[in-house]
């Protein structure tokens, strides 16, 4: 009986993520020839999109800057000492002022 309970899971996440897809495909495809992906023509751009001085100072500085920023974190973690920092509830005798229990319900 589980298995078909398993097959029902797996059938209710993958059947909208399949119709979802199929969406996203129509609609990839609708844009492509929009755009003229099936022109044989020389395309033109309004923009010059090219590799410049920016891009590859960015590709190169970018791992080395998230290296650098893990390195400090993981020193910073090694320096900290993690204590056993459990939680334990109290007695009631030890809450009340006085050391005698505190009272519960109405005063009679």
């Amino acid at each position: 009986m589980s298995c078909v309970i398993r097959l029902k899971a797996i059938e209710y996440f993958v059947v909208p993520m399949l119709f979802r897809s199929e969406k996203i495909t129509e609609e990839f495809s609708g844009a492509a020839l929009v755009k003229g992906y099936e022109y044989s023509g020389s395309r033109t751009s309004y923009f010059d999109v090219r590799m410049g001085g920016k891009s590859w100072a960015m590709i190169f500085l970018a791992p080395l800057a998230f290296a650098l920023c893990l390195t400090v974190v993981l020193r910073v973690c090694a320096m900290i000492e993690l204590q056993d920092v459990g939680f334990q509830y109290q007695d009631r005798a030890q809450r009340s002022i006085g050391g005698t229990p505190a009272r519960q319900g109405r005063a009679r």
